[in-house]
């Protein structure tokens, strides 16, 4: 790996000034002239698939379940600014709600309110727009263009994965910090504004804690490196632990720092997104793909890079094989390591002149700034059309149960909860997707119940559930039916809402 010794800071300030002077042309060791910069029709020409491509990802029906208990929970701090204590949407939960993802369920809850289902999709459009953005802006520093836009396009190969939950935020604030902690390996100034980026993040998504754990990455490889004296290793250090600091101030105070640790051990075999990776998907085929080659094309070429790209690297492949959650983590990471290895592949630089990289720069900075203001537009032209809520699952059987009485216990199916307690209040549910506001014993019962194993009936009578809404293939479903003598009062779309008989 790269051990050189960064030079004394007036050689240094002495050499970057030589190498910014205007007319001093970039040279590689091929002898290959440097890539002339693209021209406006050619910028456009590969710039209008990126487009389609994100308006294709981004505008999407929603599909994410746990979107709408944060709704309610948006529309309920709006009520009360309680950001912990008892549940207040669960009779059958035992822990304190802690509201931590706050910035994001309010803004989602208000622009539900103004506009309707619409305004969740445009939210979700806008964060992946902007990744997109982020992505493109971060490969362009390390490629030619049109290799940027390929390595833009392997990071929107992951976008499927964020739903309409703060998940996508999350995704845009880490790309932020990749930038960010790159551009301080590069000249070793950590950027303290990652520190208010911290608070911020730590307001809207549980993955805050990425951001810290990218910098201290990036400073054990500076350290590998042998770039770093005391001075700026203080620095770094100093706004790594300040990162970390500011999140235990939100309004949650200390037990955000804990939080994360319980969901996962909660949802951790239950719901997807916490489950291991499975390698046969090809989204982390992909990028666990991308990250291999990339060390057999750093191995393959016998130059090392710096050792803050390999942590980069090593991070990004724990990230992929980790949880499912991760795996769009995963991409931003290595979206501008991809970039730098196609431009390396090349073997030209990525531009001739400092004067003409910066109108370069300017005009490409533009032209981003068009695309992704046209791609807003088109979400939001098409955000409601593709909102319509019968296009969720379990809306159709809404009427029945808004006719139920307040205080109906309904045994419902983990899936559908979410949506649930955001449209039926009056409704006790059984489960719902806050896995974490439950008992670990009490949530191992309830996956027992669903799949008719010994002890259900003790499970349901326990719970008092007159009502059950459940795939119509469901072990329980059968079981209920044909034991208990439950009768079917309406099926739709794979579901079966079920009555208990009276007695």
């Amino acid at each position: 790996m790269s051990t050189t010794l960064n030079p004394p800071p007036g050689v240094a300030d002495e050499e970057r000034d030589d190498e910014e002077s205007p007319g001093a042309t970039l040279t590689t060791s091929t002898g290959l002239s440097p890539a002339a910069a693209p021209s406006r029709a050619q910028i456009w020409l590969v710039g209008i698939p990126v487009l389609i491509g994100v308006i294709t990802i981004a505008v999407r029906p929603i599909t994410d379940p746990d979107t709408w208990w944060n709704l309610r929970a948006g529309q309920w701090l709006r009520q009360t600014w309680q950001f912990a204590g008892p549940d207040p949407f669960s009779t059958f939960s035992t822990r304190d709600f802690v509201l931590t993802e706050w910035v994001g369920d309010v803004v989602a809850s208000i622009g539900y309110d103004l506009v309707g289902p619409g305004a969740v999709v445009f939210l979700r459009a806008v964060s992946v727009i902007v990744l997109t953005a982020l992505f493109l802006a971060s490969a362009r520093r390390e490629a030619d263009l049109v290799l940027a836009v390929m390595a833009t396009f392997f990071g929107l190969s992951t976008a499927p994965a964020l739903g309409e939950r703060p998940l996508a935020a999350g995704a845009v604030f880490t790309m932020v910090a990749v930038i960010l902690w790159r551009r301080a390996a590069a000249d070793l100034r950590p950027s303290w504004w990652l520190v208010p980026l911290s608070w911020v993040w730590a307001s809207t998504h549980g993955s805050w804690s990425i951001g810290p754990v990218i910098g201290l990455a990036t400073f054990l490889g500076l350290l590998g490196d042998r770039r770093m004296d005391r001075r700026t290793g203080v620095r770094f250090i100093g706004v790594v632990v300040a990162s970390v600091i500011v999140a235990g101030l939100t309004p949650v105070g200390l037990r955000l720092l804990v939080l994360p640790l319980t969901i996962r051990s909660a949802a951790s075999g239950l719901v997807a997104e916490w489950t291991f990776v499975d390698l046969t998907n090809p989204i982390a085929l992909i990028v666990v793909g991308a990250g291999v080659l990339l060390v057999l094309g750093w191995l393959r070429r016998g130059s090392a890079p710096s050792w803050w790209k390999v942590a980069h690297c090593a991070l990004a492949l724990a990230f992929a094989i980790s949880y499912n959650r991760m795996i769009p983590i995963a991409a931003c990471l290595l979206v501008p390591l991809v970039a730098e290895g196609l431009q390396t592949m090349r073997r030209r630089p990525v531009s001739t002149t400092s004067t003409t990289s910066t109108t370069t720069n300017l005009r490409e900075g533009r032209h981003l700034a068009v695309g992704a203001g046209i791609a807003l537009v088109l979400a939001a032209a098409l955000c409601v059309p593709v909102s319509h809520l019968d296009r969720i699952p379990g809306a159709a059987f809404e009427p029945r149960l808004d006719a139920m009485p307040s205080g109906t216990v309904l045994f419902d199916w983990y899936d559908l909860s979410s949506r649930l307690v955001f449209a039926e209040p009056q409704l006790h549910l059984v489960i719902d997707t806050r896995i974490e506001v439950y008992d670990a014993a009490y949530v191992a019962g309830y996956a027992s119940a669903v799949r008719a194993q010994p002890g259900w009936e003790a499970f349901v009578d326990r719970t008092g559930a007159t009502r059950a809404l459940l795939p119509a293939e469901a072990p329980l479903t059968a079981a209920l039916q044909e034991q208990r003598g439950w009768l079917p009062l309406q099926r739709s779309g794979g579901y079966v809402l079920l009555a208990a008989p009276v007695r």
